[in-house]
């Protein structure tokens, strides 16, 4: 909506293989697509949701990009930046120091807030799982630091038990809350978007 990402309600109704096939949501639809035409293909349950893509390649880049970092124009210059300088490159200070002590284990180190535009699903899945809350800790303004933390905290009890859903709908729900509401406003402004 006018280039802006916007989550109006968290309590919608599912969408279903019917209510896709009866175009009820008008705003979804550009016309009828050739998949539904394929014998026994269910346009909405055959389509996995990808944990690497919604959460790292998704949230955490687009968190990473243009609300801690900024994002760059065509000409490589800094605009939108949400860190001031000395911050920015505090965190990226913090995330290079950690290429040293990060275990073989993981596929990836971690690189500087430079590298962001360059990095992988794993690396992003680093800061998102493993070390975002403690690097951010003292650089990130309080609200942000506190409103980053609570977009993170889902991501600790997704898959790890089936009651644990439920808990982390409740965590979603409260940080797109009006608790929120003042920088959820800036995370969907259309600068930053």
């Amino acid at each position: 909506m006018n280039k802006k990402r916007v989550y109006p309600s968290t309590n919608c109704p599912l969408r279903t293989e019917e209510s896709f096939y009866q175009q009820e949501q008008a705003e979804h639809h550009n016309g009828t697509t050739p998949v539904t035409k394929i014998p026994g293909f269910k346009p909405v349950s055959s389509f996995i949701l990808v944990y690497m893509h919604l959460l790292c390649l998704g949230v955490m880049k687009r968190i990473l990009k243009h609300y801690w970092i900024g994002k760059s124009d065509k000409k490589k210059k800094m605009v939108n930046v949400a860190l001031p300088s000395r911050p920015r490159r505090q965190l990226s200070d913090r995330l290079e120091g950690l290429r040293n002590d990060t275990p073989s284990d993981f596929a990836r180190k971690p690189r500087g807030v430079d590298e962001v535009p360059r990095c992988k699903a794993k690396e992003f899945k680093f800061i998102l799982v493993y070390c975002g809350p403690l690097i951010l800790e003292k650089i990130l303004p309080k609200p942000l630091y506190t409103f980053s933390c609570s977009m993170l905290a889902p991501v600790f009890f997704a898959g790890k038990r089936k009651q644990s859903c439920k808990l982390c709908k409740e965590l979603i729900q409260n940080v797109l809350s009006s608790s929120s509401q003042a920088v959820w406003k800036r995370f969907t402004d259309s600068k930053h978007a």
